[in-house]
């Protein structure tokens, strides 16, 4: 994203080094979902469209990717609702979805995604899916952070880290074969053994009287 230097190798966008881009042109290009979404005591759209000019079209077009127009229409006043500070009178999935439409408004061409699932329900994970999926048809680079199978379903490459450093690196399902929880063949169930036990004779039984 250009914060950090890499210690190796250079970080490209659309060919050139991330560093040669002017910092006021780079953000339209960059979408950024952290694992803590921080909102502002603003309108829901003008969190959405990161305070640039309100544009209404991209603004719903951000928010129905990110699978949150329907619930932003049952707020009080729709996208003009002020949201408190924090986003605190939101629930934690709720805000996660507004920052996902905050980091996929305008179609970008770099989005990273920070533990994108953590406070989804499973019908924000579907729209969490669906929207990943039209940014890759769009010819978006997406980056998921994750510890969830799930939330990397959909991509190719995967990258596995262990104290820091790099364990693996290749296609996603060669990658999740070599780590997979090995299986404890079940032994075969022995077969049963059938004893037929008679009952002893009753005492005094055999002799007449």
């Amino acid at each position: 994203m250009g914060i950090l230097p890499p210690t190796a190798g250079t970080v490209r966008l659309d060919g050139a080094n991330i560093t040669q881009w002017p910092k006021t042109h780079l953000g339209r290009y960059l979408g950024y979902l952290p694992q803590e979404v921080e909102l502002f005591p603003e309108s829901v759209a003008a969190n959405i469209c990161r305070f640039e000019r309100v544009d209404d079209h991209l603004v719903i077009e951000a928010a129905k990717l990110a699978g949150v127009h329907e619930l932003i229409l049952q707020l009080p006043q729709g996208y003009d609702t002020i949201i408190g500070p924090g986003g605190t009178l939101l629930s934690g999935g709720y805000r996660q979805r507004i920052g996902l439409a905050r980091a996929v408004y305008g179609m970008p061409k770099f989005v990273l995604l920070d533990e994108p699932s953590s406070n989804l329900d499973a019908v924000g994970d579907q729209a969490l899916g669906h929207a990943i999926h039209n940014l890759r048809a769009n010819g978006t680079t997406v980056i998921i952070i994750s510890h969830r199978s799930g939330t990397i379903a959909s991509v190719d490459k995967l990258l596995l880290l262990k104290d820091g450093q790099v364990e693996a690196f290749g296609d996603r399902q060669s990658i999740m074969n070599r780590f997979a929880a090995p299986t404890t063949p079940q032994k075969p169930a022995q077969p049963v053994k059938v004893i037929n036990v008679k009952p002893p004779a009753a005492a005094g039984q055999g002799g007449q009287a």
